[in-house]
């Protein structure tokens, strides 16, 4: 389709002038965890993660490359984990350091837990409609289904505001 393949371009276009700016600066750890982001929305995982990996290995001092690359394990989330928990380290309030720990721990089927890192992720930021779904999901795991189900209001009310203005 058009949009396809527009997309196509924009990505490229994003990738050159990236790889443009590695070319120059190889050990600048911000433009790995650019092109990694990019990688990402293109669904590479791979290249994203070798890219996260490369910024992590240079230096970058953020949590979004360690965030990020633990996105790209989060179907394997005890290697995804360690990420989440080292970007806590460096930002103890990172919302979505918790938001993805909450992820994980239901995958592990570790529902108390994930329960935990869902609140604290709302406590910082209540406007994240995932860590709701993930709060959800710890409900439900620990047969609080009416908990469960004013989450997912909470979800669904959130969405159809947010529809309204795309």
């Amino acid at each position: 389709t058009k949009r396809t393949n527009k997309m196509k371009e924009i990505f490229n276009k994003k990738l050159e002038i990236i790889n443009e700016c590695i070319e120059y600066y190889p050990e600048h750890p911000q433009a790995y965890s650019a092109r990694g982001n990019i990688y990402f929305e293109m669904g590479k995982l791979d290249k994203a993660r070798l890219d996260f990996e490369k910024a992590i290995s240079l230096g970058y001092e953020g949590t979004n490359a360690l965030i990020n690359l633990g996105v790209t394990y989060l179907s394997d989330p005890q290697k995804a984990q360690p990420f989440f928990e080292k970007a806590l380290e460096i930002d103890p309030l990172c919302a979505l350091a918790f938001g993805y720990l909450s992820a994980c721990s239901n995958n592990l089927s570790n529902y108390k837990e994930s329960l935990n890192y869902a609140n604290k992720a709302i406590d910082i930021n209540g406007s994240n409609m995932y860590f709701f779904e993930q709060r959800s999901k710890a409900h439900a795991g620990l047969d609080r289904h009416e908990e469960a189900i004013k989450d997912l209001d909470i979800v669904l009310d959130n969405n159809v505001r947010d529809s309204d203005f795309i």
